[in-house]
């Protein structure tokens, strides 16, 4: 039986106003019409300090240096010149991680390796009035699964310095989200085979990326990136599966993208069904107009009768509130395409390499106990007796 989409949480305008407080209303700044207005007056040293802490956390420091700037924020002197420090300083650290990303990205094309600059300056510079409105924490780009591994090479031999193994050879290029590596220069880069973990991972059309693509000008040149309907689509599955509650530059992609006439919203309801994350469209676009307000139109009556099936209920509870690797890595089973796949998978997350445990967790003993007992196998692999049987008998073999 079908459900109602009904928010999808008890997340009211009210709650919302009341978690993120006047940060809230600094990421709201230039959207149109206004439901977050800032405040008449000068805030008091309390409630700046409040409002410096969220700015630097939800990073929005651009949209902070603007509402004062445009005078929507009204200040004392030494406010708007702390203001003004805390953007500068944004400001380098985003030139900095802009150099680290086209450095990445002519290294990839060096080793001939396709990739797709996600999130970022590639949002910024397309769906944002100024660049520097948004900021970013790192580089993210999206290889094929073909050329996971190269691109490792590639990233290692340039200095990067992995922060985890991966579970067993080849299960990166097969099902993980990616890896990440600390570059010399400090910056983290999160090379991605897909999007998120879990279930969401697994039906995002990857080929149909990497059979289009957009460019974007960083530093003079030019940076591969996703075509306009994929990075919207992204952006909604960033805002309503990372992190919870949702961060603020996220929903407000959302919002920037959705309102862009140039992505149009019978063709992004289509790309969704084709990643079969209808579901997680009409939840972004509802988080989005909760927090921000979103004119009516087709895309927000239809996130509001949008009915979600029995397995996007479950899929999307994997990414609620005390989401953990596991629940997630387990809930995926089902979506890994093939039953010798799902038993590669399924011994990889049960079995997984020395080196892989000593960096994440005991031992192997303890890993494989807690991946069997949370794995619902007549749920996750129907009608796959010898899978079945498989998981039986290792698990016998962990208890004698």
């Amino acid at each position: 039986m079908a459900k109602r989409n009904e928010r999808w949480s008890p997340l009211t305008a009210g709650l919302v106003a009341h978690h993120y407080g006047w940060a809230l209303s600094v990421a709201a700044h230039g959207v149109t019409p206004v439901v977050r207005a800032l405040p008449p007056a000068p805030l008091d040293d309390l409630q700046w300090r409040n409002l410096l802490q969220g700015v630097n956390h939800q990073r929005l420091w651009g949209l902070l240096s603007a509402a004062v700037a445009e005078g929507a924020l009204p200040c004392t002197g030494q406010q708007a010149n702390e203001a003004r420090v805390g953007a500068k300083r944004a400001a380098m650290a985003d030139l900095a991680i802009e150099g680290r990303l086209v450095e990445t990205s002519l290294l990839l094309h060096g080793a001939d390796i396709d990739h797709r600059l996600l999130k970022g300056i590639t949002t910024a510079a397309r769906v944002y009035p100024r660049r520097s409105l948004r900021s970013y924490g790192d580089v993210d780009v999206l290889v094929t699964g073909g050329s996971f591994d190269a691109a490792v090479e590639s990233l290692e031999q340039a200095g990067g310095r992995r922060r985890f193994a991966q579970a067993r050879p080849g299960f990166d290029h097969r099902f993980s989200k990616g890896t990440s590596f600390w570059m010399p220069d400090g910056i983290s880069v999160d090379l991605h085979r897909t999007f998120v973990l879990g279930p969401y991972g697994f039906t995002v059309d990857l080929a149909g990326i990497f059979s289009r693509s957009d460019l974007v000008m960083v530093g003079g040149r030019e940076i591969p990136c996703m075509d306009m309907l994929d990075a919207a689509l992204h952006a909604c599955m960033h805002a309503a599966l990372g992190d919870c509650p949702p961060r603020l530059v996220p929903m407000r992609d959302v919002v920037q993208f959705v309102s862009d006439e140039r992505v149009d919203a019978t063709a992004l309801l289509e790309r969704s069904r084709e990643w079969r994350c209808e579901a997680v469209l009409a939840r972004a676009v509802a988080l989005a107009e909760v927090a921000y307000g979103l004119p009516e139109s087709p895309l927000t009556r239809w996130s509001a009768g949008y009915r979600s099936k029995r397995w996007e209920q479950r899929a999307i509870a994997l990414y609620g509130e005390g989401h953990t690797y596991r629940r997630q890595a387990i809930g995926a089973t089902r979506f890994v395409a093939g039953s010798r796949a799902k038993l590669a998978y399924i011994g990889a997350l049960a079995f997984p390499a020395p080196t892989y445990l000593g960096q994440r967790e005991g031992s192997v003993l303890r890993r494989a106990l807690r991946a069997v007992s949370g794995l619902d196998v007549k749920r996750d692999l129907p009608r796959a007796d010898r899978v079945q049987a498989y998981i039986r008998s290792r698990w016998d073999s962990t208890r004698r």
